[in-house]
């Protein structure tokens, strides 16, 4: 492949871009704002499967009393949810460059390669397969030309495929221009399937620094100190912990994403938040309680103190919050069901030598693409 020269050539992104869930979009927003300041023609393309836009829908599917359940308590929460919905898609159309034709269908997504000189794919977990969102196209299976295609920080979520699925990514990578992942034992499993040299780079949220996220950031609303808890799904002891936070500081818990488990016990619940909201709320929070990744790069990003929850069973968490933890040397700051709860949970986080590690781990991924793009965009 010639390397691209020309700044203005159309670079087409595709990613899990209406995924309503912060990291996806503050990611997405991340690698194309990045590469748009540095002179380049690049966009997402707006592509959502029928499955994705179904899985955030407001209300859930019924399958079983559970559901009922939740439904009745999102019915109760029915107008802030739609505000946050509401927020996400006005986050889009505000802060993010996307293609004006939306596709839905994979197979409507073969014009695209009349339509722009090179393609990346990433980041998010858009090559885990077990996602009931994912499609061949975030392998990029329908560009013609692999020679125009890059990954990005692309995250499998899984550490080994079944054989058809490791035909399918050995068929569609291997001729891939550039390959960039997100977890070093992503990396280590691509290369090993395709037989390709595989980089390892930092998710696209740590190619801007904090003072390009401050620009985003809305006034807080809440005046008083508070603990942020960001809870995806649950892991063991997550929320007993949260609730031990609380005693001992005395501050009240600030909780974002519904779930039943946090109706009667956490004292403000700020279901409309969007994405901008998040970053507010995580910005001028006391402590932060996750089991989330992205919370964690914001975390480093604004010098919060956080502790974040690991699953044992679930492995593709586990590998990218102890990827992230171990770079900074901040393992301590990890919990799970095997490990004992620490004494001191109001210990602050020593960041000195924190600034230093993200601006190393930025320059990488900064090399990564000048190299790709065939141009120095420092």
């Amino acid at each position: 492949m010639n390397c691209i020269q020309n700044k203005k050539q159309k670079i087409g992104i595709l990613t899990y871009h209406r995924a309503e869930n912060y990291g996806s979009a503050l990611q997405a927003y991340a690698l194309t704002h990045y590469l748009i300041q540095k002179g380049y023609d690049a966009e997402i393309i707006d592509y959502h499967s029928s499955a994705q836009d179904k899985m955030y829908s407001i209300f859930k599917p019924y399958r079983s009393g559970k559901d009922l359940i939740r439904n009745l308590q999102i019915a109760c929460h029915f107008f802030s949810l739609k505000k946050k919905k509401d927020r996400f898609e006005s986050f889009l159309s505000a802060y993010v460059k996307i293609s004006k034709e939306s596709f839905n269908e994979e197979s409507d997504l073969s014009i695209l390669n009349q339509r722009y000189d090179l393609f990346i794919c990433g980041s998010d977990q858009i090559w885990n397969y077990q996602c009931c969102d994912f499609t061949k196209a975030y392998l990029l299976d329908f560009v013609q030309d692999k020679t125009k295609c890059i990954s990005y920080a692309a995250s499998l979520g899984i550490e080994q495929f079944d054989d058809a699925h490791k035909e399918l990514y050995r068929d569609h990578l291997s001729e891939f221009y550039r390959i960039s992942v997100r977890e070093k034992i992503g990396a280590e499993y691509i290369s090993a399937l395709t037989g390709r040299t595989v980089a390892t780079v930092p998710d696209p949220v740590m190619l801007l620094n904090a003072k390009d996220w401050n620009e985003l950031i809305c006034k807080p609303k809440i005046k008083r100190k508070y603990i942020f808890c960001y809870f995806i799904g649950d892991v063991v002891g997550m929320r007993d912990f949260a609730v031990k936070m609380k005693k001992k500081t005395n501050l009240p818990l600030v909780v974002v994403n519904i779930n039943l488990r946090d109706e009667f016990y956490i004292n403000k619940k700020k279901y409309s938040a969007g994405p901008t909201e998040f970053l507010s709320l995580l910005n001028n929070s006391e402590y932060i309680c996750t089991n989330s990744f992205h919370a964690v790069v914001f975390s480093l990003l604004f010098h919060k103190n956080f502790w974040v929850f690991s699953s044992v069973d679930k492995l593709s968490s586990k590998s990218r919050i102890e990827n992230i933890t171990e770079y900074f040397d901040l393992q301590s700051r990890v919990i799970n069901c095997e490990k004992a709860l620490p004494d001191n949970i109001i210990e602050p986080i020593d960041y000195s030598d924190v600034d230093r590690k993200i601006d190393q781990l930025r320059e990488v991924g900064v090399a990564f693409l000048n190299e790709s793009l065939g141009k120095a965009i420092l």
